[in-house]
């Protein structure tokens, strides 16, 4: 591509040459004056000029088309995936994995009925609902839908999972616009 530009501004240039000299030889005769000679090159490098513009758009549209059609990444895309990288990284930082981790051997544990798993003991039911509430919807809906189940969880853990039903706080309107805006974009 860069070739091709370089290649067609040389000819622009032979060419440019050969017009001035043209009008360098209609000067001589006399068949042109000095003035028009002048205006007429300047009227040339100015279509020249705009001929180069259009050409430069036509390039470059060409271009984004052929990247489109090989589905090559952009510098765009790859600001976006960056982008995209860190929303991710903040919503799967180590504290939160480790709460998941946490949260879901716990609740292994209590429908198992076991004590410990490895050096693992279950969190307590403040400990569970709070990381339950910390880790979002998600979690408070599978804990509300736990919470139903006697046969899985002793007196102490029902009761403290029976607050997700009843004392839940509201989402934020901020949280909200959030939400609704992932969701729906």
């Amino acid at each position: 591509m860069k070739d091709l530009f370089y290649a067609s501004l040389g000819s622009m240039m032979v060419l440019k040459e050969k017009v001035e000299a043209e009008i360098k030889k209609l000067e001589e005769k006399g068949k042109l004056s000095r003035e028009d000679g002048e205006k007429f090159i300047k009227e040339l490098q100015e279509k020249g000029k705009e001929g180069e513009d259009e050409l430069k758009t036509k390039i470059k549209e060409a271009l984004r088309e052929l990247i489109d059609e090989l589905g090559l990444v952009t510098k765009e895309d790859i600001a976006h995936l960056k982008n995209d990288k860190n929303d991710i990284m903040s919503s799967y930082s180590p504290l939160r994995i480790w709460r998941v981790f946490t949260l879901l051997l716990t609740l292994y544990l209590l429908i198992k009925k076991r004590e410990s798993f490895l050096f693992f003991k279950p969190l307590s039911p403040q400990k569970l609902l709070f990381n339950i509430n910390f880790l979002g919807a998600s979690f408070v809906k599978l804990a509300q839908v736990l919470a139903t189940r006697n046969d899985f969880f002793s007196a102490e853990y029902l009761e403290a999972l029976k607050t997700l039903h009843d004392e839940l706080s509201a989402m934020s309107q901020e949280d909200m616009r959030v939400v609704f805006s992932a969701a729906f974009e």
